[in-house]
């Protein structure tokens, strides 16, 4: 099973710190799990590319199609989309790829019992 990060920064953090931040949380959360000590990041604000373009979702799931990725770790789920609707379509994209989603934190409240 291959495993993928994503990271996406706040507008205004023109040094993408947040992206590498969030990738060493992610890379540490992969090694504790064993998950891969080598994971491919993805990213929509973070220029990973050669060419310095910034489309980290679109191949992202593009690779999934592909069935180059089978899960993908985030520090945060909200970092997926900026809108709802985008994400519950993300995540019915995942579940229809059988593709697994790991979150290193979220910071969604859950009622106590």
């Amino acid at each position: 099973m291959r495993y993928a990060i994503y990271t996406r920064s706040h507008p205004n953090d023109t040094d993408c710190k947040a992206d590498h931040i969030q990738y060493s949380h992610c890379r540490d959360f992969a090694g504790r799990f064993r998950l891969g000590s080598v994971l491919p990041q993805y990213s929509d604000t973070l220029k990973v590319s050669a060419d310095g373009a910034v489309n980290g979702m679109e191949n992202l799931l593009d690779d999934i199609r592909l069935g180059h990725i089978h899960g993908v770790i985030v520090e945060d789920t909200s970092l997926l989309s900026r809108c709802s609707w985008q994400l519950v379509k993300i995540f019915d994209f995942f579940a229809a790829h059988q593709t697994r989603i790991l979150v290193v934190k979220e910071t969604i409240p859950c009622p106590i019992p």
